[in-house]
């Protein structure tokens, strides 16, 4: 590909410059293209022209600590969706992903889902797993959607360290016959200091009924940051939550900043009874800091005693949402 006059691509063709993309990181390093659409497990992968069917493909191609990037490209449609037949387990340390669609924050065109005629749509636990370290995932959806009933599906488990993911939708409870799972979740967390920025974690149209969550911390999670993120959810019970943490989970902080949690309950849903479930020997403490919680009777269990929130609240119920009465 040629390098045009405003700098859209160089590097061999990996695209610079523009809003939400991210460079080529390290001198070796190389460009992967996936484009669902068009492309073929069979190709190169090292051009538009040639790249892979695929983000599977892709991530076993890159090599391990070069600053390789996987761009994923889209049609706009669902048929863009990188359809992929396993978990994906991007093993890899500072290998990139990056999806070149609309940079929106729900339900992005630079998709990764199960096979179109995968009879076991949502058998995935997870759709991916995260145990590389200093990876960047950028702009990208990742669901594993299906109804397959009695499967506790997740989306990601990130267990490496120092994850980078920004603009990110990432979503695991995918039907309601997940939504009944108490083991279901859309992430979970082990890792240490992973960032997560402008994400959307969830969705608001699958009904969830059992005391699962939309983030899991498990048993490393150290120093997890979340900033400016989404978190919607359905409910048809009071039970789930949007954060849960067992005993010795956590290890110092778990930050959430400037983050919504939303739960439609102006729409039908049933009103939580808490939107925390933080085991109070969790080892380390939940920071929620100028977040909103909308459709919760309360923060977090009454025996959360590692819970705090910014500003400090009026009463035990603070840092919910209130209508406002004119």
């Amino acid at each position: 590909m040629s390098t045009s006059n405003d700098m859209l691509f160089h590097l061999g063709g990996a695209p610079v410059g523009a809003p939400g993309i991210l460079p080529l990181l390290g001198g070796g390093a190389k460009a992967w293209w996936v484009d669902p659409a068009n492309g073929s497990d069979s190709n190169t992968g090292e051009t538009q022209d040639q790249a892979f069917d695929t983000v599977t493909e892709a991530e076993d191609h890159c090599v391990d600590k070069r600053g390789d990037v996987v761009y994923l490209l889209n049609d706009g449609n669902t048929s863009g969706s990188s359809r992929d037949t396993g978990t994906i387990t991007w093993d890899k340390d500072n290998t990139h992903l990056v999806g070149l669609c609309a940079p929106v924050g729900l339900s992005q065109r630079a998709r990764i889902a199960p096979a179109a005629d995968n009879t076991d749509l949502d058998a995935f636990t997870p759709m991916i797993t995260v145990s590389g370290h200093g990876n960047v995932f950028q702009n990208v959806q990742i669901a594993p959607w299906g109804s397959e009933d009695g499967k506790a599906a997740r989306g990601a488990d990130i267990t490496g360290n120092r994850n980078y993911f920004f603009n990110c939708h990432l979503i695991g409870i995918v039907h309601a016959n997940v939504g009944d799972e108490a083991a279901a979740c859309d992430i979970t967390i082990s890792g240490e200091e992973n960032w997560f920025e402008r994400c959307t974690i969830g969705v608001d149209s699958v009904v969830r009924t059992a005391a699962n969550a939309s983030v899991l911390f498990a048993a490393g999670s150290t120093r997890t940051t979340f900033l400016d993120c989404i978190f919607p959810i359905t409910t048809d019970a009071a039970d789930p939550f949007f954060i849960a943490a067992g005993s010795r989970t956590v290890d110092r902080w778990a930050l959430f900043k400037g983050c919504s949690f939303l739960n439609a309950v102006e729409s039908g849903a049933t009103e939580l009874t808490a939107a925390v479930s933080f085991h109070n020997t969790a080892g380390g403490f939940l920071l929620l800091q100028q977040c909103v919680i909308i459709g919760a009777a309360n923060v977090a269990a009454a025996d959360n005693g590692n819970v705090y929130a910014t500003p400090i609240p009026a009463a035990a119920t603070g840092g919910l949402g209130t209508a406002v009465t004119r």
